[in-house]
């Protein structure tokens, strides 16, 4: 048996009778009093027994006795019996003995004042301290401290200041202010100030901090922090100040005034973060953030930013909104997916919108962008908006795309509104507004309002008929009821009523037909079909399959039939298969007839030539003039060939049907060479007057021409 041992005491004077020491093993006493034994300093217990009613076998020592004061040694099996209390087997071993008090089994006290084993609490401890409780349940501990409570059964407050425990098989290490509330067993408070955990069940945790509370839960915990609240099972608060989860299997991690109300949820930190009505989310951090109305919901961080749907994503930003399910926002500020739209993104930006119903939308950044419809794009920009099904806008300003397959890249106020798969490349309030397969590359306020119309650039250019092309210039206009015409440039170019036409550039053309050319110059017109202008100035032709190739001016109307003018100005050519070379005011109103240069020259006949020269009028057919001034051939004459000279005179005209006549004031001369007559005629008269070889003359009835120095032959003229 080992020894036990009482020694540098301070006793009080016994008051009933004289105490009994026993100093030598073996030694057995019996005493009925005194009732009251104060033990005495340096007293020795060895292997003794000592009591007023001896019963238990050897080693065993109960009794009456107060430890006033002093320090106690033991070793061995030394059991006592406190006289002011009601428990049985206990210990109250230094400190101030008086105050402290047991009143359970088998329970101690080993140090401190005013501390008490109370409540029917057997087997229960306090260490130390003051002012501390034991009650209400076995196997309590109190480590020492002051006014710690513990009211259930294997529960411990180890140290600190006004702890409580009022459940069972929980713990509370320190601190100050702490409570482990009813049917919350199985918890512990590791230390902190006014730390709670009151859940229904229990097995909760608080690790430190100030004010945090563990209430309507189980397997709660809060790691620290100030403030901070779990009221469902299996939740945690790694700490912060007034986060609050009342969702099961929630975390919130850290930060200020966080809530997680939902199951499975997550708030990584930030400050006044919200999850509720939801599921498996994550708030990672940022401030005024929402995660709700739908599960597996993620905010990343930023401001203000809320997810309202599920399987949604805002990774950052201020002020982002998500409203509609599987849809994803970046970052930026104000950017909202809203309505039935799944699938959607905006990935930056300013106030960019995805609004109504539709699915896989892209917002990629820009400011006050707005995507409703399907599968549609914008990239970036500025008040851009599509609600074309897989619609397209770059970039730009106040672009809009009302059609499906459509593209708009940049640019400002151009709009695709038309069918389907038109593309404005840029530029500057270009629309579309009808048709399908349009392209605008450029410019300024275009217009296509047909299918498959092309504008590649320009100002105020337009196509309403079906696959008409503009390629630049401005106001160039393919009006309605046509197709596949074509302007390449110019200014104020129009082509209607008509297909396959086509201006090159210049000013003020116009085409009114079918298979129409002009190519340049200004104001020139066409109306028929398979016409050609190739420039000049105010030309038109309203024939068919007629020409003019330049000049100024220049007419071919309505009835003529492939004929041309190549240049000049202020021709008139009316008929078929004609032609004006040239010159200045020349009129032709026959068919088959040449007018080819000069000035006021008229044919009014068919078959008739004028090769040249200034007022020459033909008024037959098959007649020519070859130059002159004034010369003509008479009414009704045909096969007549007239060569006259620049005198302004009226008689030179023809002489007769099929006649070759010559006006020329000094003569006729051929230098050079022969002159031959159809049929070879010859002349066989002789003149003795000199003359130079090939000189003609008239003699009288005779026509003489000089075969040498003073050789003539010659030939009677039946009329002249």
């Amino acid at each position: 048996m080992a020894d036990a041992k009482i020694s540098q005491l301070t006793v009080q004077a016994p008051t009933l009778a004289s105490a009994y020491v026993f100093a030598e093993a073996g030694q057995t006493r019996q005493h009925l009093t005194p009732a009251l034994a104060e033990l005495i300093n340096n007293t020795y217990f060895k292997n003794q027994q000592w009591g007023p009613a001896y019963t238990g076998s050897l080693g065993e020592t109960y009794g009456n006795f107060r430890l006033i004061s002093g320090n106690f040694g033991i070793s061995g099996n030394a059991i006592f019996r406190v006289s002011n209390g009601t428990g049985y087997i206990n210990v109250i071993i230094g400190g101030n003995a008086l105050n402290n008090v047991v009143t359970g089994d088998y329970s101690s006290i080993l140090a401190g004042q005013s501390n008490t084993v109370s409540g029917g609490g057997n087997s229960s401890v306090i260490a130390g301290g003051q002012t501390n409780l034991a009650g209400g349940g076995n196997n309590v501990f109190i480590g020492g401290g002051s006014a710690n409570k513990v009211r259930k059964a294997n529960s411990s407050v180890v140290g600190g200041t006004i702890n409580e425990v009022r459940s069972q098989n929980s713990v509370i290490c320190g601190g100050d202010l702490n409570i482990v509330d009813f049917n919350a067993a199985f918890s512990a408070i590791v230390a902190g100030e006014s730390n709670v955990i009151s859940g229904t069940i229990g097995d909760s945790f608080i690790g430190g901090g100030s004010n945090n509370l563990v209430g309507e839960g189980r397997n709660a915990t809060i790691a620290g922090g100030f403030s901070n609240i779990s009221k469902g099972d299996y939740a945690f608060i790694g700490g912060g100040k007034g986060n609050e989860t009342s969702g099961e299997y929630s975390v919130i991690a850290g930060g200020n005034l966080n809530l997680s109300s939902g199951l499975y949820n997550t708030i990584c930190g930030g400050f006044n973060n919200l999850v509720s009505g939801t599921t498996y989310s994550v708030i990672c951090g940022g401030t005024t953030n929402l995660a709700g109305g739908g599960n597996d919901a993620f905010v990343g961080a930023g401001n203000n930013n809320a997810v309202r749907a599920a399987n949604s994503s805002i990774v950052g930003g201020t002020s982002n909104e998500v409203r509609g399910v599987t849809n994803f926002i970046g970052g930026g500020a104000s950017n909202i997916v809203q309505g039935n739209f799944q699938h959607c993104s905006i990935v930056g930006g300013n106030s960019n919108s995805i609004v109504s119903d539709g699915d896989t939308n892209f917002i990629g950044g820009g400011f006050s962008n707005l995507s409703n419809g399907n599968y549609a794009i914008i990239v970036g920009g500025y008040n851009n908006e599509t609600s074309g099904e897989f619609s397209a806008i770059a970039g730009g300003n106040s672009n809009i795309i009302g059609a499906t397959y459509s593209f708009i890249g940049a640019g400002f106020s151009n709009v695709c509104s038309g069918t389907s798969n038109n593309v404005v490349c840029g530029g500057t309030t270009n629309k579309i507004v009808a048709g399908t397969d349009a392209f605008i590359g450029g410019g300024n306020t275009n217009k296509i309002n047909a299918i498959r119309g092309t504008i590649v650039a320009g100002i105020s250019n337009e196509v309403s008929g079906i696959q008409g092309f503009i390629g630049a210039g401005s106001t160039n206009k393919i009006d309605t009821a046509s197709s596949n015409n074509s302007i390449v440039g110019g200014s104020t170019n129009l082509i209607f009523n008509g297909n396959a036409s086509f201006i090159g550039g210049g000013g003020t053309h116009t085409i009114n037909g079918s298979n129409n050319f002009i190519g340049g110059g200004d104001s020139n017109s066409v109306k028929g079909s398979s016409n050609f202008i190739g420039g000049g100035e105010i030309n038109n032709i309203t024939g068919t399959q007629c020409a003019i190739l330049g000049g100024v001016r220049n007419l071919i109307p309505d009835g003529s039939l492939r004929s041309s003018i190549a240049g000049g100005d202020t021709n008139y050519l009316t008929g078929s298969y004609s032609f004006i070379g040239g010159g200045l005011s020349n009129i032709s109103t026959g068919n088959y007839s040449s007018i080819i240069v000069g000035n006021a020259n008229k044919s009014s006949g068919d078959f008739n030539v004028i090769l040249g020269g200034d007022s020459n009028t033909i008024s037959g057919s098959n007649n020519t003039l070859v130059w002159g001034y004034k010369s003509k051939t008479k009414v009704g004459h045909h096969g007549a060939t007239v060569f006259s000279d620049s005198r302004n005179i009226d008689t030179k005209s023809s002489i007769f049907d099929d006649s070759f006549t010559f006006h020329y004031q000094s003569g006729v001369f051929v230098s050079g060479g022969h002159l031959f007559l159809h049929n070879n005629y010859r002349f066989p008269a002789t003149m003795t007057s000199p003359g130079m070889p090939g000189e003609l003359a008239i003699s009288g009835h005779f026509l003489a021409i000089a075969t040498g120095a003073d050789l003539w032959g010659r030939v009677q003229l039946l009329s002249f």
